[in-house]
């Protein structure tokens, strides 16, 4: 994501190709890191175009699945 987010309700992801923009929303805590935030796309659509992530207090940036458990073999680097 290279576009800055100013009120951080809003996103662009680009998945290859495709770039996606809508709604944002956040949760905080994920498992037993406290300070981790949950990033939520789509929060206002359907459980099916709902997209998870969580970025760690140690900076690492997880996908998550619908039950909000890691999603194997999905590695996000920045750009």
């Amino acid at each position: 994501m290279n576009d800055i987010l100013k009120d951080f309700t809003q996103y662009r992801l680009t998945e290859g190709n495709q770039v996606k923009e809508g709604k944002l929303n956040t949760e905080r805590g994920f498992e037993q890191d406290e300070d981790a935030t949950v990033f939520i796309l789509n929060f206002d659509k359907p459980e099916n175009e709902q997209k998870f992530f969580v970025r760690l207090t140690n900076g690492g940036v997880i996908m998550l699945d619908s039950q909000r458990k890691m999603v194997p073999g999905v590695n996000l680097e920045k750009q």
